[in-house]
C-alpha cells in the first residue's frame, strides 16, 4: 500500500533544514517533532478552516464521497465535525466534560448541532465513522471563523497545531478579506509548522477566465507578502535568542 505520509515527511524534512539554516532553533524542533509524527501509525488529520459560507461543509463532502454534513448559504456548522473511517457507519457527541454520547446514524441527525438550531457551548466536537473514508485520514470540518463562538474557537486553535494538512478556504469572489489574513497570521502561520493548502471555492460565480486568472494572482501576491512578513519575524526573533 502507498504511504501517503511520505510527501508530508519530504516536505517537513525540507522546512527543518530551511529552519535550520536561518538559525531558527525553536521552529526547527517543531518541524521535526512534526514529521516524527508522522512515523506513528496514526491517520493523517486535515483540518478545514474558513470563514461561512465558503463551502467548507461542501468540501469535507465531497471528500467523503457523501453528502453527510449539513450545508447551506447561511452558517449551517456549529460545532466541530470529526470524520473518520469506521466499517460500519458510526456518529457521537464529545462534551466539553469528556462525556461521550452515541447517535443514531441519519442523514438528518447532524442538523440538530446546526447554527441555525443555537449554540452548542457544551459539544467540543461530533465525531461521524463511515466506511467510504480512508483509513489512514481524518478530516475535521470546522465552523466559520467569522462565526464562531470563545469556547469552540480555542479547541480549533488546538487543533490546528496538531494537524498534518491545513485546507484554507475561500471565496473567489472576495478572497483574502482582512478577517482571513488576520486568522491566517494570528492562528494558522504564527501558531505553528503545518503545510497549509490553499482553496478558492465558488469558481462556479466567475464566468470570465480573467477574473480567474486576476484573483490567482492576488492571492499569490499576497500569500507571498504574508510570508516574506512572517519570515522576518521569525529571522528577528531567531537571532534576539
Amino acid at each position: 500500500m502507498k504511504d501517503s505520509r511520505q510527501p508530508l515527511r519530504e516536505i517537513l524534512h525540507q522546512v527543518g533544514e530551511s529552519f535550520a539554516l536561518l538559525d531558527l532553533s525553536a521552529e526547527t524542533r517543531r518541524a521535526s517533532a512534526l514529521a516524527a509524527s508522522l512515523d506513528t501509525q496514526r491517520p493523517v488529520k486535515v483540518v478545514v478552516v474558513g470563514e461561512f459560507n465558503s463551502g467548507k461543509s461542501t468540501l469535507v463532502n465531497a471528500l467523503c464521497g457523501v453528502n453527510l454534513l449539513p450545508a447551506g448559504i447561511i452558517p449551517t456548522t456549529a460545532t466541530i465535525n470529526v470524520v473518520q473511517y469506521c466499517p460500519t457507519p458510526t456518529m457521537s457527541v464529545v462534551y466539553t466534560d469528556g462525556s461521550i454520547s452515541d447517535l443514531p446514524f441519519a442523514p438528518d441527525t447532524l442538523q440538530q448541532f446546526t447554527a441555525r438550531q443555537g449554540e452548542q457551548r457544551e459539544i467540543r466536537e461530533v465525531r461521524i465513522g463511515i466506511p467510504q473514508l480512508l483509513p489512514d485520514l481524518v478530516l475535521i470540518d470546522t465552523p466559520g471563523v467569522n462565526d464562531i463562538n470563545e469556547t469552540r474557537s480555542e479547541i480549533v486553535y488546538e487543533m490546528v497545531p496538531g494537524a498534518d494538512v491545513v485546507i484554507f478556504l475561500m471565496d473567489i469572489q472576495q478572497p483574502l478579506k482582512r478577517s482571513e489574513v488576520n486568522f491566517l497570521r494570528d492562528r494558522i502561520l504564527g501558531a505553528s509548522v503545518v503545510k497549509t493548502v490553499f482553496v478558492l471555492n465558488h469558481i462556479d460565480r466567475v464566468m470570465n477566465a480573467n477574473e480567474i486568472r486576476t484573483a490567482v494572482d492576488y492571492v499569490r501576491k499576497n500569500l507571498g507578502r504574508i510570508y516574506n512578513d512572517l519570515a522576518a519575524t521569525w529571522l528577528e526573533a531567531g537571532r534576539s535568542t
